[in-house]
């Protein structure tokens, strides 16, 4: 909510919000944001997120109205700017997002791994729904950071990514 002040915005602002997950540390400030005009998650996740699961808290989003994508990749505004796609393994439904264009981008990998290690050398983050999806999702976050189009890798919980804003 700083943030958003600081850059002027409320949360009626947001046209959209994306959801790499559900887990706690992702989804508990999602009532904060509940004015957004979409909230957005992977149709797979919703339904992992809505049983019992102590990674989930449904009170969080209880009078949020969350709407959800097929586990695809989802092209947002159809126009290749915003696409999320799935990165399952940290979670059931899992998404990455990528942000940009063809010839320059970003990818918001949320828990996909927990830092740079995670894509460069296979490390898998300490909690995984399924190992061997999740090793599927690093070798596909590896050749996408590889690729000389991709800006940045972004992980949720990696201390490297301390560049405040990429502008497209």
């Amino acid at each position: 909510m700083d943030q958003l002040a600081a850059h002027g915005y409320k949360t009626a602002d947001l046209d959209y919000c994306l959801l790499t997950h559900m887990d706690i540390d992702h989804a508990g400030g999602i009532g904060e944001v509940k004015e957004a005009g979409h909230i957005l998650c992977s149709a797979a996740e919703w339904q992992a997120a809505n049983k019992h699961n102590p990674r989930y808290l449904r009170r969080l989003w209880r009078d949020v109205n969350i709407e959800t994508f097929a586990d695809e990749p989802f092209d947002l505004f159809q126009d290749g700017t915003i696409i999320a796609f799935p990165m399952h393994g940290h979670s059931a439904g899992m998404t990455a997002i990528r942000v940009g264009s063809k010839d320059r981008y970003l990818i918001i990998a949320g828990d996909a791994g927990y830092g740079r290690p995670s894509w460069q050398r296979q490390v898998l983050p300490g909690v995984e729904w399924n190992r061997k999806e999740t090793k599927q999702s690093l070798k596909k976050l590896r050749a996408l950071a590889l690729d000389p189009h991709c800006e940045a890798i972004l992980m949720t919980h990696d201390p490297e990514n301390t560049k405040p804003t990429f502008e497209f």
